[in-house]
Formats: C-alpha cells, sequence, structure tokens
C-alpha cells in the first residue's frame, strides 16, 4: 500500500497544476459534515499522508522548507494576487497508528495594512486534501450532506413593446347589408282644367205685323 501511495506521489508531481479545488457547497453549509472533515481519520501512514499534504501545498503555490519534524509542514508566505496581504499555511499530521494519521491545518493570513494576522481553518484546502487522498471517504460526506435548494431563477425583464393600433377589419362584400328598396309612390296626377261650356245667348223674338 505505502508503494503505491509513493507512485501516485511521484505521478501527482509529473502533473500539471490542478485547477484550485473548493468545497462542496452543500458540506460548505452543513455544520455536521463540516465536523467530519476537520475530524476526519485517514487510513493512511502518517508519513504518506504528510507527503500528500506537501504536494497539495506546492499545488497552491506554497513552498514547504524541510524541517526536523517531518510530520509538521510550515509554508513561507505567498503575497496575495489581490492587495497587499499575504498567506501561509501549518499542516500537524498527527499519528494515531502507524496505519492511521488526522491533519490539523491552520491558515494564517495578512493584509498588509498593519492589522494582526488572522488564523483558522481552510475548508477548501482541507477538502483538497480529503479528495486527494481518499476520495471515496471524500464522496460519503457530501453524500450525506443535505442537499441544498436550487437557486431561484431570475425573472424575465419585461420588454416595453409600443402599442399598435388595431386595425379596422374592413368587412366583405356578404357581410355588407344591403338596404332594402324604398318604394316610391305613384305620382299624384294633376286634374285637367275644365273648360267652361258656353252660354247660349238668348234669341230676340220677331215682332208680329
Amino acid at each position: 500500500m505505502r508503494a503505491a501511495v509513493l507512485a501516485a506521489i511521484v505521478l501527482l508531481a509529473a502533473l500539471p497544476a490542478r485547477k484550485k479545488v473548493q468545497i462542496d457547497p452543500a458540506v460548505a453549509k452543513d455544520p455536521a459534515s463540516v465536523d467530519k472533515l476537520k475530524s476526519h481519520l485517514y487510513e493512511q501512514p502518517p508519513l504518506d499522508l504528510a507527503k500528500l499534504a506537501r504536494a497539495m501545498l506546492e499545488e497552491k503555490g506554497f513552498v514547504v522548507p524541510e524541517q526536523g519534524d517531518p510530520l509538521m509542514l510550515d509554508s513561507e508566505w505567498v503575497n496575495d494576487k489581490k492587495g497587499g496581504g499575504r498567506t501561509r499555511y501549518r499542516i500537524q499530521v498527527v499519528a494515531f497508528s502507524a496505519a492511521r494519521s488526522r491533519i490539523e491545518l491552520k491558515r494564517t493570513h495578512e493584509d498588509g495594512l498593519g492589522g494582526e494576522a488572522e488564523s483558522g481553518t481552510d475548508l477548501d484546502a482541507e477538502w483538497a486534501l480529503l479528495t486527494r487522498a481518499e476520495p471515496s471517504a471524500a464522496a460519503e460526506i457530501k453524500e450525506g450532506a443535505p442537499k441544498l435548494p436550487p437557486p431561484p431563477r431570475p425573472s424575465p425583464t419585461p420588454v416595453s413593446k409600443k402599442s399598435t393600433p388595431t386595425p379596422t377589419p374592413t368587412p366583405s362584400p356578404e357581410d355588407v347589408e344591403t338596404p332594402a328598396p324604398t318604394a316610391t309612390p305613384p305620382p299624384t296626377p294633376t286634374p285637367s282644367p275644365t273648360r267652361a261650356k258656353a252660354t247660349p245667348k238668348p234669341t230676340a223674338k220677331k215682332k208680329k205685323r
């Protein structure tokens, strides 16, 4: 088993730098899952786990000098990419037996503004080490974490449209009602003027002789 771990370390050292590993959001938001991550007991010999932890820090861009205690890893300071701060790591491998061990990881950060250095854990680094050393254990912790609800979908922004006047439909000839023809009354006959009859003149009577 130890030979397989050493072979894996040599292979990882020959590979290009990985992308930044971040803890699963569901694990980070579940206190019980975070406790499992921080108290995880590795099925790894202490020295092998220390070598894996060193390789993880070096992939993050940190230089880890050799010390008298091979189970204590103190990295040098690395300046932040943005701002004037800097960061360093300390990893202590705690041996429980010849084949079981756990880690105590501390991240120290200075803001570069003269403030006090802040020290604490780094869940991303611990998650990166667990997924490297024992991916099945990381998958088990992830599977046991409560599922996060899907993020809400953004509501679509209404697009204002110019109101278009509705065209008035043109009626078809069949739809147009033809008015019924109006009956024209017959013309009233104008009476002809009546000619007055000529009154006969009285006839004068002849006198008898």
